[in-house]
C-alpha cells in the first residue's frame, strides 16, 4: 500500500469520530498499522490517537468532571456506606500510567475507600511490570486511596486472570474491572449498598449478579458483572475460561437472567473508556486482546453449545436459594492487614 492508501486509512479513522462513520472494519484497518510497522502504517494510528487523546480531555474536562462535582454536590451530608468488603479484580497490562488514573478515580469517588480492594493481575512478561510496582508501592503510601494489592502471574489471558484475581479477593461483592474504567459518580459503593439491601430484604439467599451503567451498550444493556460471593462460592469461579473474550460477561448474565436475580444499580455511571467508541488511544494492549471475526464467531457458537451447562449452573445456585432462611450471607467486617 503506497502513501496515497494511508491518507485513505487514516481518513477513514478520522471519520470514526463521528458515530455515522464508525464501524468493526476500523479495528482492522488501526491493528494493520500496530502489526505492520515496517510498512509505513504507524504514523497513520499515532495521528489517530493524537486525535483521541484530545477527544478523551475534553470528554474529561467538559462531561465527567462536571457529573463528578454535581454528584459530589448531590451526595447526602452525614450519609455513610456500609460495611460490605468490596473487591474489584482488574487485569492490566501495559498500562501503569492508566491503571494509576483508575485508581485516583475509584479513590476520590469512593465513600469510605478503607473498604476497598483492587486487585491488579499483570503478566510477568510485562516490560511494564517495573513501572507497575512503583506505581502500588505509591498506592500503598497515599491517604485516601483503595486498597491494591499486585499479583503477577504468567500470561494466561484475561478470563484465567479474573478467576485468578477472584481467588485472592476477600470482598463480599466481587466487582469485574478493567484499567479502562472510571468511576464517576461520588458515592457509588454506598449506593450499592443501598441497592443490595434492599435486595436482601426480599432475596435473603444472597445469590445476585448486578451491574453499573458502563455507557457503552444501548439502554438495557448490561456490561462489568458484580456477583456475591455466596454465587462465587457456589459456582467456584467468577468467569468461564472456555472463551476468549467477549462471551464471558454475557455467560455471567446469562445465567443471572435464568434465574431472574439480574439487577442494575441505578443512578451510578463508570465510564468505560474503549478504543472502538472512540473513547481512548488504540494500544498494543487492546490489540493482543483483540479478537477476529473468526475467534468471534467460534467463541458465539460454543456459547450457543453451552446453554445446557449454564443451565446446571443456574440450578446450582437454585438450589441456593432454595434454602432462604439459613442466616445472611454477609461477614461485613475490614480486611485482614
Amino acid at each position: 500500500m503506497g502513501r496515497d492508501g494511508h491518507v485513505r486509512d487514516l481518513a477513514r479513522l478520522l471519520l470514526g469520530h463521528a458515530t455515522r462513520f464508525r464501524h468493526r472494519g476500523l479495528q482492522d484497518v488501526a491493528t494493520r498499522a500496530l502489526r505492520e510497522p515496517g510498512a509505513g502504517r504507524v504514523w497513520v494510528v499515532r495521528t489517530l490517537n493524537a486525535s483521541l487523546r484530545v477527544r478523551r480531555a475534553a470528554h474529561g474536562a467538559l462531561v465527567l468532571q462536571p457529573r463528578y462535582l454535581r454528584s459530589r454536590l448531590a451526595y447526602r451530608t452525614g450519609a455513610t456506606a456500609g460495611t460490605r468488603r468490596l473487591s474489584l479484580l482488574c487485569p492490566t497490562r501495559g498500562r501503569a500510567a492508566q491503571l494509576a488514573r483508575f485508581v485516583r478515580f475509584l479513590s476520590r469517588s469512593a465513600v469510605d475507600p478503607t473498604r476497598v480492594e483492587l486487585l491488579c493481575y499483570v503478566d510477568s512478561d510485562d516490560a511494564q511490570l517495573p513501572a507497575y510496582r512503583l506505581a502500588f508501592e505509591r498506592f500503598e503510601r497515599a491517604a485516601g486511596t483503595v486498597r491494591c494489592r499486585l499479583v503477577v502471574g504468567d500470561p494466561v489471558g484475561v478470563p484465567a486472570a479474573w478467576n485468578a484475581l477472584a481467588a485472592e479477593a476477600g470482598g463480599d461483592l466481587l466487582l469485574m474491572a478493567n484499567d479502562d474504567q472510571l468511576y464517576i459518580d461520588y458515592g457509588w459503593d454506598a449506593m450499592l449498598d443501598a441497592r443490595v439491601d434492599a435486595l436482601q430484604r426480599d432475596h435473603p439467599d444472597g445469590v445476585f449478579c448486578l451491574y453499573f451503567d458502563a455507557g457503552q451498550y444501548p439502554e438495557g444493556s448490561q456490561d462489568f458483572p458484580i456477583v456475591t460471593r455466596d454465587w462465587y462460592d457456589t459456582l467456584g469461579y467468577f468467569v468461564p475460561t472456555m472463551f476468549s473474550q467477549w462471551e464471558v460477561e454475557t455467560w455471567v448474565f446469562d445465567i443471572a437472567k435464568r434465574l431472574d436475580r439480574l439487577f442494575p444499580v441505578p443512578g451510578v455511571f463508570v465510564e468505560h473508556l474503549h478504543y472502538q467508541d472512540y473513547k481512548a488511544p488504540f494500544d498494543a494492549t487492546y490489540q493482543r486482546h483483540r479478537m477476529t471475526r473468526e475467534t468471534s464467531f467460534a467463541d458465539h457458537a460454543a456459547f450457543l453449545r453451552t446453554a445446557p451447562t449454564r443451565a446446571a449452573e443456574a440450578a446450582k445456585l437454585s438450589s441456593v436459594i432454595a434454602r432462604t432462611g439459613a442466616g445472611s450471607p454477609w461477614s461485613p467486617g475490614g480486611f485482614d492487614a
